[in-house]
């Protein structure tokens, strides 16, 4: 059994293993990876001035619910919430969740 275990693990280790060519290697299927610089961004903080423009795309009128906030109160209220709001934006992309009290004016 314990052969069968770890040959199940060396097989699993040398088909998801990234290569430091073009891309990764699963059988013949070849993924192209992204360049390092796009790879990067891809990581890095939001700065105001995209979380600003993403606000701004929104629809003003639009809430998620009847008694919420839309985006124009908060267009118009941004140097009170963009704080909240870049905080929010700044857990959410080291957690990948975003918290019920850090976005509770603009999700709840």
């Amino acid at each position: 059994m314990e052969v069968v275990r770890r040959e199940a693990k060396n097989t699993l280790e040398r088909r998801f293993t990234t290569t430091h060519d073009i891309g990764v290697s699963l059988g013949s299927v070849m993924y192209k990876s992204l360049p390092k610089e796009v790879s990067l961004r891809m990581v890095s903080c939001f700065t105001e001035e995209e979380v600003k423009e993403v606000v701004w795309q929104c629809e003003g009128s639009k809430s998620s619910g009847p008694d919420r906030f839309n985006f124009n109160f908060i267009k118009n209220s941004w140097d009170i919430f963009k704080t909240d709001i870049l905080e929010a934006m700044e857990s959410f992309r080291e957690t990948s969740v975003f918290r019920r009290g850090a976005m509770h004016l603009l999700l709840h």
